[in-house]
């Protein structure tokens, strides 16, 4: 059914009216992009049409024109990298995706479809990542449910971050980041070593603070996570997860068979 639909509808595209149209359509979009080089709307459409209208691929040029011009623009940035993707742009599409996600859960989709793509190691090197910090608690959220080979592609990538922007990086940073890749590498004692270093070196990074206290737990040192606990929800007396912290480190003391991660 589905064949048949398709094919359906090819046929009403090639028809000589609708092909008019199209050429119609796509030489008033060149006229538009002639007019103003910079409106990355009438780019995208001019990409989008060509399939229609000329029986070939997607025109991934036009779309690359459209998606540095879209700069901030989300939607149309999603749009581009959904284009690229049809055309088989692939490394280009998940770049426009990556700067159009709006969070860390967003971004861990795009690695989502580097992956199913099979294009995992170039799209590392080329996705546009402009904090490697975090970078790494994207990655690391992603990897974890993922096979040995995905891992050690983002501990090399991680790893290589860190060489590279060694002279740059803040201490805090360069130890958190190390922290990650322990992490990754199952190695949790070291990691939080790292993780408790980088804290001391900046007392006021409450999150990656809380991230120490989740594993405190996990590992069962329920005193020691009370501490920074504590610390959370004194400077942040409103913030409900950092009680329930605090009431997970106490209530795990009392009774250590309640050892469990709070999230």
């Amino acid at each position: 059914l589905r064949t048949n639909r398709l094919l359906t509808l090819r046929a009403f595209r090639e028809s000589d009216g609708v092909q008019h149209e199209l050429r119609q359509a796509a030489a008033a979009l060149r006229r538009a992009t002639a007019a103003c080089p910079i409106l990355p709307d009438s780019w995208l459409l001019l990409g989008e049409l060509a399939p229609a209208a000329t029986r070939r691929v997607v025109d991934v040029p036009l779309l690359a024109v459209a998606g540095r011009l879209a700069r901030g623009r989300r939607g149309l940035l999603r749009e581009c990298g959904l284009a690229q993707l049809q055309a088989g742009a692939v490394i280009a599409g998940l770049s426009d995706l990556w700067r159009a996600a709006a969070n860390q859960s967003e971004r861990r989709q795009v690695l989502d479809l580097a992956w199913r793509y099979d294009r995992l190691q170039e799209s590392l090197e080329a996705l546009p990542i402009v904090s490697l910090v975090e970078f790494s608690e994207i990655a690391r959220s992603w990897a974890d449910e993922r096979p040995p080979p995905a891992v050690r592609r983002v501990v090399a990538l991680l790893s290589e971050g860190i060489q590279r922007e060694r002279a740059e990086l803040p201490l805090a940073d360069r130890l958190y980041l190390e922290a990650q890749i322990a992490f990754l590498r199952q190695q949790t004692s070291q990691a939080v070593d790292k993780l408790e270093q980088a804290v001391h070196n900046r007392p006021n990074a409450h999150k990656w603070r809380a991230e120490l206290v989740r594993t405190l737990l996990e590992q069962g040192r329920s005193k020691e996570a009370e501490s920074h606990a504590r610390f959370l929800a004194a400077a942040e007396p409103e913030n409900r997860r950092y009680l329930t912290l605090l009431k997970e480190a106490i209530r795990q003391q009392l009774d250590p068979r309640s050892r469990h991660s709070s999230k």
